[in-house]
């Protein structure tokens, strides 16, 4: 982010630097580097360290809905998630 005009600056990685991306990171760095500290473990890489992820669940959503979110946000933590087939009647097995 650029300090001037308050644009977002897009690195050479394929993640855009969002003011709030660089927050949740230096927070998460804060906790790691805090909780290696606490129990004698080596203090962790900055570069480790990625931004939080968050997704939205609703009581009015369906049980698919849900499902689907979850699985949007593990896929941009970088988990992959592999799908097991589908029955016939629609439930997952």
């Amino acid at each position: 982010m650029n300090d001037k005009d308050k644009s977002l600056i897009v690195s050479g990685k394929t993640e855009v630097d969002h003011p709030r991306s660089k927050r949740d990171r230096a927070l998460a760095l804060s906790l790691a580097r805090s909780h290696a500290r606490n129990h004698g473990k080596p203090l962790p890489d900055p570069a480790s360290i990625g931004p939080a992820v968050f997704t939205r669940l609703t009581p009015e959503m369906s049980h698919e809905q849900m499902h689907e979110n979850l699985i949007a946000a593990l896929g941009r933590m970088g988990i992959t998630v592999k799908r097991d087939k589908e029955t016939a009647n629609g439930d997952i097995k």
